[in-house]
């Protein structure tokens, strides 16, 4: 099975958003170790938000939930992140007195 695993992940670049969704899907439908570490990669790099869609999508669908840790993770320290920066935009100048 070795040979479909990488083409799929080859697939995950392709400029067709369907053919990316679609082999999101499989990665998380065939659920091994790699393949889910590529959906993993692919969401923590990923700067589209129709692909974070798409990817969320197929995270969510995968079957062991030790599998979310990773994932969950992210989002976790991307919400932070925007919490920190949505904080730091509503303090002005002289709140700091």
């Amino acid at each position: 099975m070795r040979r479909p695993k990488i083409f799929i992940i080859s697939l995950t670049s392709d400029k067709n958003k369907t053919i990316r969704g679609a082999a999101y899907k499989a990665l998380a439908k065939i659920g091994t170790q790699r393949c889910i570490d590529k959906l993993y990669e692919l969401y923590s790099n990923n700067k589209q938000k129709g692909n974070g869609e798409l990817l969320a999508e197929a995270i969510a669908s995968v079957p062991l939930a030790t599998q979310y840790q990773p994932f969950l993770q992210k989002v976790r320290e991307r919400f932070e992140a925007l919490l920190f920066n949505g904080r730091s935009r509503r303090k002005s100048p002289n709140s700091s007195l």
